[in-house]
Parts: structure tokens; sequence; C-alpha cells
């Protein structure tokens, strides 16, 4: 069976859910003559009894299961446009004056200065005087809005408008005044509370920063922190994904390794992740990585060896099939996008650079091209502005966001420590633990103007503003993925069918090494 089953089955899936299950189909098919070339021979097409019973059986079980994931993205498809018609308002759109939610995302603030809620309609109103029942997505936009966590209610007033049919969302509502949450969270807010006065013991100019790195809570980060990020291609650094989760994991995993051992510190950082990802909020780009690495563990537990790319497959095909409503939203598909970047493209661009480039360099600037050409084409379509100084500057910016984070951590850890041993009537920390905080303070310090100058210094650099209707950028960038990945595949078919028509080829078992 090919290796590569899951990627395969993870790309048809996609095009049956992003594009058209007729272009899946279409490249179904063409993998299908390819699965036959490869299971027997390419002889097997032209003379069926070159093939094996076993490789014929191979070939079947190969399209059946691809067939299985072009259901899959279909079926996504499909409910995320029957949750959109089975939306309802029982009064009319243009008439509601409010609405009430129930949160499925944590707010967050946008770069207009409004707050943003995603939710699940409950009920609808006309003034004061009628409520009525309502279902359907919608999202929120208050400006000076508090905040509110998943699985809180929220009460707002405002206009209710339909959004447009590519939307991830049925409903928009653009409010205005206060709004009312109840419903509350307890164990989350208490939580993210004890974090969030944990950060209080850094640098007044680093407390917000770090809210935003490590609790994903950006509300308080200022004009200029987010401007830099914005200009300099490096938003990525800011909005929680696998990179932050990345580094916690290796934190947790190189401590409980020497302390425990390589297995016992799986049992250990799976948990913590999780604990993590609940806290902060369980979106799209941290789901996941939480589920790589839940994966990852299991295999590895397990002894067995199984690719990052085929990992990535399985966790995208769990996620469309269990929330298929996230497939649309923008974090999700630059979540997949870039990582499936790194994975496929950034080995291939590696080679090139072997021996013209430092590997110390050729190894971070390949998977930043790789990352970068994977999601190039959905930022242009989405936002409209590309940074490409964003690939040299996440050279930088990813190891000072890695080293300010484990700063910030130690700081915010001793003086947790330090509040622990006061309220057991120790006395602190100690010369020496107050010593080592004040040490790793004054990093974090160095690391935020570090960090948030060199941000600035990269967002001077042009940017390129792209049309709209990037369609058929779109169409090509996948012809080029395609052709990248599976060009070995594709070329060892056409020279197998060449060699075919002079009745020279022999049914042999396909090596993709040797191709």
């Amino acid at each position: 069976m090919n290796t590569r089953l899951p990627m395969l089955a993870a790309l048809i899936a996609a095009l049956a859910l992003y594009v058209s299950v007729i272009a899946a189909l279409l490249i179904l098919a063409v993998l299908g003559l390819v699965a036959r070339a490869t299971a027997g021979g390419a002889a097997a097409r032209l003379a069926p009894a070159a093939a094996s019973p076993a490789a014929r059986r191979n070939t079947t079980l190969f399209v059946v299961l691809l067939l299985t994931a072009a259901v899959l993205g279909f079926g996504g498809r499909e409910r995320t446009r029957l949750d959109r018609a089975r939306s309802f308002t029982g009064i009319p759109v243009e008439d509601v004056t409010g609405a009430e939610l129930r949160l499925t995302e944590d707010s967050r603030l946008i770069s207009s200065g409004a707050t943003l809620y995603v939710g699940r309609l409950t009920e609808v109103r006309r003034d004061a005087e009628l409520q009525a029942g309502a279902g359907g997505s919608a999202v929120a936009f208050l400006r000076g809005g508090p905040r509110a966590v998943r699985g809180e209610r929220l009460r707002l007033s405002g206009s209710l408008v339909q959004a447009e049919p590519d939307s991830s969302a049925a409903y928009l509502l653009w409010a205005r005044g206060e709004a009312e949450v109840w419903g509350q969270q307890r164990i989350r807010r208490a939580l993210l509370g004890r974090m969030a006065e944990a950060a209080t013991a850094l640098p007044e100019q680093t407390q917000a920063l770090f809210s935003a790195i490590f609790l994903g809570q950006q509300d308080d980060l200022s004009d200029r922190e987010r401007a830099a990020f914005r200009n300099s291609g490096s938003l990525h650094a800011l909005a929680l994904s696998g990179l932050h989760l990345g580094i916690l994991a290796l934190l947790v995993g190189r401590l409980a390794s020497r302390l425990l051992g390589r297995i016992q510190a799986v049992w250990l950082v799976v948990p913590v992740l999780v604990v993590y990802v609940w806290m902060v909020g369980p979106r799209p780009s941290l789901m996941r990585a939480l589920l790589l690495a839940v994966f990852g563990a299991l295999f590895m537990l397990r002894d067995r060896r199984v690719g990052i790319g085929n990992l990535l497959a399985y966790v995208f095909l769990v996620m469309i099939a269990v929330q298929p409503a996230s497939a649309a939203t923008l974090s999700f598909q630059l979540s997949f996008s870039a990582l499936a970047g790194i994975v496929l493209l950034s080995p291939r661009i590696e080679r090139l650079l072997s021996g013209r480039v430092p590997r110390v360099v050729s190894v971070p600037l390949s998977a930043a091209l790789g990352a970068q050409a994977a999601t190039t084409p959905i930022l242009a379509e989405s936002i409209g502005t590309l940074h490409f100084i964003g690939i040299p500057a996440s050279l930088m910016v990813v190891p000072l966001v890695t080293l300010f984070l484990y700063l910030g951590l130690a700081v915010a850890g001793l003086g947790i420590a330090g509040h622990g041993l006061a309220g057991l009537g120790v006395a602190g920390l100690g010369p020496a633990g107050v010593g080592v905080q004040s040490i790793a303070a004054a990093g974090l310090s160095l690391a935020h103007r570090v960090l948030i100058g060199f941000a600035e210094f990269a967002g001077r650099a042009p940017s390129l503003d792209t049309p709209n209707g990037m369609e058929a950028g779109h169409w090509f960038a996948l012809t080029l993925f395609l052709l990248l990945v599976y060009y070995r595949e594709l070329r060892w078919l056409l020279a197998g069918l060449r060699r075919s028509r002079g009745g020279r080829l022999a049914a042999h078992t396909y090596n993709p090494e040797a191709a």
C-alpha cells in the first residue's frame, strides 16, 4: 500500500471541500492510474494478467479509500451549507434590533479596535416588545465590548444582516451600546485570571505582549506593537498556533525527560498541552497542533514510525469530519496550509540550498519559504496584501518569540513560587531566587525591545497589494503543489507507459526512492 495514502486522502477531501467534487474526482481518476501503475506496473492497464491478485486488491482498496475521502470532503461542504440553510430568525432580519448569542470561541480584539464575538444565535428581539427564537452561526462586532469566553452567553443590541453566501457565518451583527455577559465559565476564567495575575510579575512594558503570545489575549497590546508584527508579516507569531504549542511542549518535554525519562515525559506533555488548549480556548490552529501531538504520542508509544505528513493528513480528516464549519475559517486554512508547505515543500527547498547555504540557515529558511509558498494564495485573496519581508523576518522573529516566552514563563513561574512560599510562611524565594528572577526580567525586557525593534525595522519594507479575484492564482498554486509533491510518481508512470508501448515493461513493484 502506498505510504502516502493518508496525504492523498486529505488532498482529495480538501479538493471536494474547497473546490468542487468534480475536481476531486478528476484528481482521483489520475491517482487511480498512478495506483494501477505503482501496484503492478504500467502494463497492468494494457495487460491485466501482468498484475498479481494482491496488486489488484491493493489498487481497489487504494481507490475506495480515496473515494471515501472525497465523500468526507463533500459531506463537510454540505453540512456547512445545510447549517446555513437551517438558520432562522423568528422576526424578519431587517426588523431585528438585538440578539443573544452562545459563544463558540473566545472573544478577541481585531485591528479596527472592535471586539469580535463568534457564536450561535439563540434569540432575537425587536425593541423591547417582541422576542423570538433564532438559530444559526453569527459574528458580532462591538467597539469596546467586554471580554467573554467560549460557552458564555452574550446579549447585544444592534442591527442584524445576512452574511455573504461564501462566509463562514450565516449572520453579521453590528452591535452598539453595552453588552451583557452571563453563564460564566468559572474554572476557565479563574485559571486565566491566575495566569494574568502571574504576568504582573513581569516588567510592565512586557506584560501585554506576554499575555498576547502565551494567553492569546491581545486586548491590551499597543497599536505600535500590533502594527510592527502586521507590517513585518509576522502576525502568526501573535496568533496562538502550533508554534506556541511546540514551544511549550519542547520546554515541558525537555525538563520532564531529564527527570522522568522519555516515555514518562510523553505521558506528562500531552495532558499539559490539553489543559493549556482548554485554558486559552480550542482555536483551530491549536486543535490541529494538539491532535498532531496526541496522534504522534500514540504512535510513538506503540513504537510505530509515521511521517509528519501522514499525521497532518489524519488530523485534517478528523477535524473536517467532527467540525466541518471550522474548515471555512481563515485560521484553519492558514494553519493547515502552512504546515503542509513546511512538510511537503521545505525538504525539496532545503535540498536546493544544500551546499550553497550553511545548514543553520538553510533549515529555517526552507521552512519559512515552504510555509510562505503554501499560504500566499490564501493571504492574497483574503487579506489582499503580501509582505514578502515575512520570510526573512521569521528567521529572527520566531527565535526571539521563543526566547521571550521562555524568559516570561521563568519570571512568572518564580513570581508564583514566591507568592506560594510566602503564603506558607516561608521568606519568599530568598536572595538567590530573587537574583535569578531579576536577571530573567532584565533579559525579558531586552528581548522585548529587540523583538519590537526588529519587527518595526522589517515592517518598513515594501509590500504588494494583490488584485481581487485570485481564483486563477489558487489553481496555479494547486497545480504547482501537485507537481512538486508527486513528480516522482507521475514521471515514473509516464516513463512506464512509454516503455509499455514497445512491450518491454515487466510487472514489478513500485519503489519511489528508485524513481
